[in-house]
């Protein structure tokens, strides 16, 4: 799932230069960054990788405004490190799966290895021994 320049903006702010519409497939340093991707510069002592990106857009200072306006679309803020910080956050939410059932870890059943075909719990805690009637919890207690 891509996000929107121009959605970026409106969820977190900052200045844009360049189309609202381009679609942003990932996130991505700007040494391996690619023309769907975006990336950020936060130290100019970086301004060479900058000219080099391919990414589609790059999140910039006010002082690196004129070096990302020769490479294509850029974002300015006042803390570029922070406002990347901020949009994985809002990558991650926007990427979300939705919630499904879950089983508990202590309650999964494997098939023992020995081919009896009885179940062993799977728990970080559970024993290698062979518990074929019950299934126990990660304290080790039964379940019923």
């Amino acid at each position: 799932m891509a996000l929107r320049l121009g959605a970026i903006i409106e969820a977190l702010g900052g200045e844009l230069q360049g189309d609202a519409a381009l679609s942003i497939e990932r996130l991505a340093p700007l040494s391996t960054a690619q023309p769907d991707a975006i990336s950020f510069l936060s130290n100019p002592k970086y301004r060479k990788e900058l000219a080099d990106s391919r990414a589609g857009c790059v999140i910039v200072s006010p002082i690196m405004r004129d070096a990302a306006a020769e490479r294509g679309a850029f974002i300015v803020a006042p803390d570029p490190y922070l406002y990347f910080a901020r949009l994985t956050q809002l990558w991650k939410k926007a990427h979300a799966k939705p919630e499904a059932a879950r089983i508990h870890p202590s309650a999964v059943e494997i098939r023992c290895r020995a081919a009896c075909g009885r179940a062993q719990p799977r728990s970080s805690r559970a024993t290698r021994r062979h518990v074929p009637s019950k299934v126990v919890n990660a304290a080790g207690t039964p379940t019923p």
